[in-house]
Order: C-alpha cells, then sequence, then structure tokens
C-alpha cells in the first residue's frame, strides 16, 4: 500500500459482511457498496430468508440485474441457518460455489431473524458437514461493550481480523419510531470512515491488509487487482438517501470526513 499524507493507495478491498435486502431497497443500496468494494458477503436475513441453494441462485440473480452497467462486484451468498436446514444441501451449495458461508442468527436476535436457531444442538450435524468440507460458520452477536477493542483489534495488524461494514439500510420511517430498527447505512462512505479509524490509531501501513487482505486470505480467494485512491479532501455525508418509503439515513449524515474516495 502506498501512503503519504494526503493519498491512500490500495487494492480494491471487499466487504466481508453487508446487507443488500431486496426489491427497491436493493436497487438502491447496492451501487453504494459496488463503488467501494469488489466483493462482499451478502447476509440472507431477508423475508423469507435465503436458505436453500435454489433461493441463493435466485438472490444473485437479482443483485446482478440491480448492478450499474460498468460495475465488476461479485456478491457471494450465504445460507441462513435453521434448526432444519439439511447438511447435504449446505454441502452442495458450497460445492457448487453457490454458498460461500452460513450465517447463524439466533432466533428472534436481531431483524428478520425469527426463523433462527432455537436449539444448538438441532443443527450439529451441520456443523460437523460444513467442518468435513472446510465451510465458513458466521455467527451473529452484539458487542457494543466491546466497540474500542473492536478498534484495538482490527487496528492491530493480526491477520485474523478483515473488513466487514455490517451496513444496513433500514428506511427512514421505521428507524424513528418508539421501537426503532437496529443497524446502520455506511456504505456510502466506509472507506472513508475506515481510513479515519486508523489514521486516528496510527497504524494507516497496516489499513490495506485489514481491508484488502486478511479476508481473501481467511475465505482462500485471491486479493483483488484493481486499486482504489483515497485522497485527504473533505467529504461531506448526505444527509439523506433516497425518497420516500426507502428514504435512508447514512451513517454520520451531514457531517464532513477527512478522507474522500476518488478512484
Amino acid at each position: 500500500m502506498a501512503v503519504n499524507v494526503d493519498t491512500i493507495s490500495l487494492r480494491q478491498p471487499d466487504d466481508w459482511h453487508v446487507h443488500l435486502r431486496d426489491g427497491a431497497m436493493l436497487a438502491a443500496v447496492v451501487p453504494y457498496t459496488a463503488r467501494q468494494f469488489a466483493r462482499a458477503i451478502v447476509m440472507p436475513n431477508l423475508m423469507p430468508p435465503v436458505t436453500d441453494v435454489e433461493a441463493a441462485r435466485a438472490y444473485r440473480d437479482r443483485i446482478l440485474a440491480a448492478l450499474p452497467k460498468e460495475a465488476a462486484f461479485t456478491p457471494l451468498m450465504t445460507c441462513y441457518l435453521t434448526d432444519t436446514t439439511d447438511p447435504e444441501e449446505i454441502a452442495q451449495g458450497y460445492e457448487e460455489g453457490v454458498f460461500a458461508a452460513v450465517k447463524l442468527y439466533p432466533a428472534h436476535a436481531t431483524t428478520n431473524s425469527a426463523s433462527g436457531v432455537t436449539d444448538y444442538d438441532r443443527v450439529l450435524p451441520v456443523f460437523e458437514r460444513m467442518a468435513a468440507v472446510g465451510m465458513p460458520l458466521l455467527i451473529h452477536g452484539e458487542r457494543e461493550k466491546h466497540r474500542q477493542a473492536l478498534r484495538r483489534a482490527a487496528t492491530s495488524g493480526n491477520r485474523r481480523f478483515f473488513l466487514g461494514t455490517d451496513s444496513a439500510p433500514h428506511a427512514v420511517p421505521a428507524k424513528e419510531t418508539a421501537c426503532g430498527c437496529a443497524g446502520i447505512f455506511t456504505a456510502p462512505c466506509a472507506l472513508q470512515i475506515y481510513a479515519e479509524v486508523f489514521e486516528e490509531a496510527g497504524a494507516l501501513d497496516r489499513f490495506e491488509a485489514f481491508a484488502a487482505l486478511n479476508g481473501p486470505e481467511f475465505y482462500r480467494l485471491p486479493v483483488n487487482e484493481t486499486r482504489v485512491t483515497l485522497r485527504r479532501k473533505l467529504f461531506a455525508v448526505p444527509e439523506s438517501i433516497g425518497k420516500g418509503e426507502n428514504a435512508l439515513l447514512p451513517f454520520r449524515a451531514g457531517e464532513t470526513l477527512r478522507w474522500r474516495l476518488v478512484g
């Protein structure tokens, strides 16, 4: 990675945890992820969730159809684990290159998780089959009290940590209620925010490994050959994105960031 006081040039990163939703919301948000990242692990907690190979193929097709024509972006699909998931369906999807991983949501733990796991003993056969084929398991957890510890881990240079935005679009009407939705929409400015975090930690020299090298190593995928550039130039985060029932409030809306993605 090339770094000076004003410019960061690095291999194009991937997002190893993103929510793209479906339908009109998918069309509204996927260009932001595709603008910054070459690949993304796409979460399966739709309504209904992505629980088998056929559903994953269909969802992948919808994502690709929603991309801007010039986008070079690859969605990596995950399977939503339930109490009744078939171990052979999981293995088939992984071996055919449809599934990149399985996502475990404890039932009712987060958005659209009513179909999640209620009894871990019931999914042990799935875990055993996944271990046999070397398939990653992704686990949903809430770590807010450890936010500072996560910042230290991310900037430490340890190869076990890599970038996953967890960008999660929720329409403004759903957020601004007495019981609002969890999740923040970071896709429009994710790399700019990460650059600020690494700069504040004095760790810009470790940014490329976290953003673009450690994740592909874990998933046994090649690193991206394309490159992106951030410049120390003020970037105003939009006050809002979209209109009507799909209007979104991006993370740090209305604030000014220190870095701008220029290519």
